[in-house]
């Protein structure tokens, strides 16, 4: 007699499995014989006709018939030959139990739904398409995770973010990755997209910043392809008024053809070599300038870019100073200190100032530990690091400040040039190491700013080599004096809080306001008597200190572009009689 072991997990089977396998029947004659259960209804055929399932050695199984006692064997995991057996021999005792198990399963769809069944929490239940805490965890992926922080698309496909989002919320779906790349960014894309050609068309000038990516070569005739495809998609073709660019050789050629005719001898190429000395040219240019008035509204400017016209001035200052830069040293051991990055502005400035954050002592002894007691910082070394920090601090927080995002940074050109200049002249007379430095930043600005600098009259002195940069002129543009009264943060008080003498505040105040006192007039449909009247100067009425100035030298980490006027309360004006005198009243 072979050993049998009771396989109950049997009963478990499907029985829709349609495999085929060998089987047999065997007549039991045991004398105690299991009765059939005629009141048993159960859900498989196994189930309700046979019983003492077993698995034998050589892994066949069987089982017994419990109508006709017949032991039915089979070789394989289907209970198919079980229900062939049961629906060929017992085909009446088969018909009866299909018969009462349908009638059981309608009695158990018709009956009526418990009040848990129909208002108990279902489990697992998810939200729908359109449920709104569906859509607001769909726009939070999108645009806080993927969009805001740039995380990777692949993020939702990661085990460890459906465990974290199944945590947040066990209803919430999680968007696959192809539906996040051609449904969710798609979507989210064109809706800025329409925001943006809504603003563009309620606008009735357009100023653009040039910052092309593309997968083609950045050569001039690319470029411009790329601008003009993006003026007539956004429909601003004759909107548009001025575009800053930097001074990169290609952006002349891509703008020869778009702008005004001569306004490339404003631009020099990226290495900053060209210069423009001849006068016969600076005639010419001049002349072309007249010709080309600016209140033509479908003529398009070009205007350099700030940032970029200051880093060539820092450049200058560095390229005679190069044996300062203590720092550089420091970087070959890898000590934490930010790499300069040409590009970046106020790179050299930062790594300075996390030099001086190291301690002396302990940065000495750590160069002495690592075999370069040649790199140790001596006292007069950081003196001077100390000066290049306070020089160049201002650069550092003007470049910063002209790249904060939703803030107009033209009003701040000439507020910052005036600071820089006037701080300069300060830190010359107190350096004790880098004078010359101060002088030669000083030449630069007057090379690259001084279209501006002589619109404050601020002249260079005689025995200044001033070699005359091609973005000299662009700033002598009214734009840039009238930018900083547009601007809440400035209006009148960079001019009277800076070092300029009192007879230059009063012109350069009137420079200011005389344009903008008879657009407002006219804006206000005031009288001709009105608009006729004197503009008198009310710079006597704002006051600062000199403490408020640049006449004391300032710790690097304390010294501020517009420390002393910025963040001032205006004093409450007094009533005025006539509209020409309330007018006179907000430009103070």
């Amino acid at each position: 007699m072979s050993k049998t072991t009771y396989d109950q997990s049997s009963l478990a089977e499907q029985d829709d499995d349609s495999n085929t396998s060998s089987s047999s029947v065997v007549i039991d004659a045991s004398d105690i014989l299991p009765s059939y259960n005629h009141e048993k209804i159960a859900n498989s055929v196994v189930e309700q006709f046979f019983c003492e399932l077993k698995t034998h050695d050589d892994g066949t199984k069987s089982a017994k018939c419990l109508l006709c006692h017949s032991i039915v064997k089979k070789s394989t995991t289907s209970t198919y030959n079980y229900r062939r057996y049961v629906y060929r021999k017992q085909k009446k005792g088969t018909n009866k139990w299909k018969l009462a198990l349908d009638t059981k399963k309608s009695n158990n769809s018709t009956k009526q739904s418990t009040v848990q069944q129909s208002f108990g929490q279902r489990i697992n239940q998810k939200y729908g398409a359109h449920n709104p805490r569906q859509l607001e965890l769909h726009k939070m992926i999108v645009q806080d995770l993927i969009i805001e922080l740039g995380l990777s698309l692949s993020i939702v496909d990661h085990p460890e973010f459906l465990r974290v989002m199944n945590t947040i919320d066990p209803k919430f779906t999680v968007l696959s990755r192809r539906t996040l790349c051609h449904e969710a960014i798609p979507s989210a894309l064109e809706q800025v997209m329409m925001k943006v050609k809504q603003a563009c068309s309620e606008a009735q000038f357009v100023a653009l910043t040039l910052d092309t990516r593309s997968d083609r070569s950045h050569t001039g005739d690319n470029l411009r392809c790329q601008l003009e495809d993006a003026m007539v998609n956004f429909n601003i073709e004759e909107k548009v008024v001025l575009i800053v660019t930097d001074n990169a050789s290609n952006n002349l050629k891509a703008f020869d053809e778009l702008v005004i005719p001569g306004i490339e001898v404003y631009f020099e190429p990226e290495d900053d070599e060209d210069e423009h000395d001849d006068e016969t040219e600076n005639d010419e240019r001049e002349e072309k300038d007249e010709q080309n008035n600016l209140n033509d509204q479908e003529e398009r400017l070009l205007i350099p870019c700030f940032s970029h016209s200051l880093q060539f001035t820092v450049g200058d200052g560095l390229k005679d100073h190069k044996s300062i830069l203590f720092a550089e040293h420091l970087q070959r051991e890898n000590i934490s200190i930010p790499l300069p990055v040409k590009t970046r502005w106020n790179s050299q400035h930062h790594t300075i100032c996390k030099v001086l954050e190291i301690s002396k002592k302990f940065l000495n002894d750590l160069l002495r530990n690592v075999g370069h007691a040649d790199l140790v910082l001596t006292a007069r070394d950081i003196i001077i690091l100390r000066e290049l920090a306070s020089i160049f601090a201002l650069f550092a927080e003007a470049t910063t400040r002209t790249q904060i995002e939703d803030s107009a940074s033209i009003s701040l050109v000439a507020p910052s040039v005036l600071s820089i200049y006037y701080d300069l002249e300060h830190e010359q007379v107190n350096c004790k190491y880098l004078g010359s430095l101060c002088r030669t930043l000083i030449i630069s600005l007057h090379e690259r700013f001084g279209g501006l600098l002589e619109r404050c009259e601020i002249f260079a002195d005689s025995n200044m080599k001033i070699k005359k940069r091609c973005t000299s002129d662009l700033y002598k543009d009214d734009l840039y004096l009238i930018a900083p009264f547009l601007d809440g943060r400035l209006k009148l008080k960079w001019v009277v809080a800076s070092n300029l003498s009192e007879s230059t505040k009063e012109r350069t105040a009137n420079i200011i306001k005389a344009p903008l006192f008879k657009a407002a007039l006219q804006l206000h449909d005031t009288t001709n008597n009105t608009s006729d009247c004197i503009i008198e100067s009310s710079i006597t009425e704002c006051s600062t200190t000199d403490d408020d100035g640049v006449s004391n030298l300032p710790n690097f980490k304390c010294k501020r572009l517009f420390s002393g006027y910025e963040g001032q309360k205006t004093p409450m004006p007094k009533k005025r009689s006539c509209v020409s005198e309330s007018i006179e009243t907000k430009f103070q």
